[in-house]
């Protein structure tokens, strides 16, 4: 028996482990593929770590994560700065001014944005509504027909012009000679390769490979249904929803005595409302409020703490405009209005709900790499 079964033995699979297995925990790593690393996966062909699911390239402004998966791996400084070839010619990429100089001889960011602005008015383009008109917009006619066009079409298996714009917004475009494709502070592939990086992740740690956990569910589920783990799906601050249900009720049944007390018919001090009245309105928002809580008790909503507050807001606001010289009144506004502060800071803080972990034996010595992230 496991503390943690784990499904896939990609980074985050593998990165789970080690810190399951740093405070403590006994952890199954399982995968239906035949190798670790998920796609990120490497093998040595002729003495090269291929990419054998694509390129990969690490890079993060996070010196945490860097420093993190720099103890499982020594990355060499790979800057991915792409060449295209084009009939022979070689265009830097992503765009940049050694393109632009490239393409048009300009030397200058001004030039290469006037030559870009003179294309694009060229192809008559002012709300770009496909890929084509968007990359024009972005780079101008050339670079689109030489650079996007072909490649985008074999790429998608249709026309750039049946294509949305969106697709290529987010393509960079500097007018800069950098060409650095990202922007990331730290970068680079780990030597030795992904797979070795993970190896070293789950190094002892059980892996067991070609196992399918959809094949095998149920079995993996009663294996790990044990009764030692319990988890509790619990609203967050329920118990604070059902004291301010109970205070709205109180309030409610205090403000009903005192509109009835007074009368329903009875002028107010200041003559523009019956007393009475108004301690009756202001009692219906507090039995609202105290039902949307009760309703709303156990829903992962930030309505449930927004909703009535929007009633001791009415309350408070009620209360204050028909005070008068009645101090009772006045601190009938107080109290709904510092209710609305508490079901405001609640709902902003609830998030819609936690799981809690009750665990006896859990390392209480652990510490997490990234604690100060969570914090944050």
């Amino acid at each position: 028996m496991y503390d943690y079964l784990i499904v896939g033995a990609g980074l985050y699979g593998a990165v789970f482990a080690q810190e399951a297995k740093r405070a403590g925990k006994s952890v199954l790593v399982i995968d239906k593929r035949p190798h670790i690393a998920g796609n990120v996966y490497t093998e040595k062909v002729e003495g090269i770590n291929v990419h054998k699911y694509g390129a990969h390239i690490f890079h993060t402004n996070n010196k945490k994560v860097w420093d993190y998966i720099t103890r499982f791996a020594t990355f060499n400084r790979f800057t991915n700065s792409p060449v295209a070839n084009y009939h022979g010619e070689l265009y830097s990429l992503p765009f940049n001014m050694y393109t632009f100089n490239r393409m048009w001889g300009v030397v200058t960011p001004e030039e290469a944005a006037a030559k870009i602005e003179e294309q694009r008015q060229a192809a008559g383009i002012t709300e770009p509504s496909n890929l084509e008109e968007q990359a024009i917009s972005l780079v101008g006619t050339d670079i689109y027909e030489k650079l996007i066009k072909g490649y985008t079409e074999k790429q998608w298996g249709r026309p750039c012009t049946e294509l949305p714009a969106f697709i290529i917004k987010r393509l960079p475009v500097r007018l800069t000679f950098d060409n650095n494709y990202f922007n990331a502070l730290y970068q680079g592939i780990p030597v030795g390769g992904y797979t070795k990086m993970v190896a070293n992740l789950l190094d002892g740690i059980e892996v067991r490979l070609n196992e399918d956990y959809l094949e095998k569910k149920e079995q993996y589920d009663d294996e790990y249904d044990d009764d030692e783990y319990e988890y509790d799906d619990v609203p967050r601050f329920r118990p604070a929803r059902i004291i301010l249900g109970i205070l709205s009720l109180l309030g409610f049944g205090y403000l009903m005595y005192r509109g009835f007390t007074l009368g329903l018919s009875s002028t107010s001090s200041d003559g523009s409302a019956t007393s009475g009245m108004v301690y009756v309105i202001l009692a219906l928002c507090m039995l609202v409020s105290a039902l949307l809580y009760f309703i709303m008790v156990n829903r992962y909503t930030i309505f449930a703490f927004l909703a009535p507050m929007l009633f001791y807001l009415a309350s408070a606001g009620f209360a204050f405009l028909k005070r008068g010289s009645e101090l009772e009144l006045l601190i009938v506004a107080g109290v709904s209005a510092a209710f609305a502060v508490i079901s405001l800071i609640l709902g902003i803080a609830s998030r819609g709900g936690d799981y809690y972990y009750e665990d006896d034996d859990e390392d209480e010595d652990y510490e997490d790499p990234f604690e100060d992230e969570h914090d944050n």
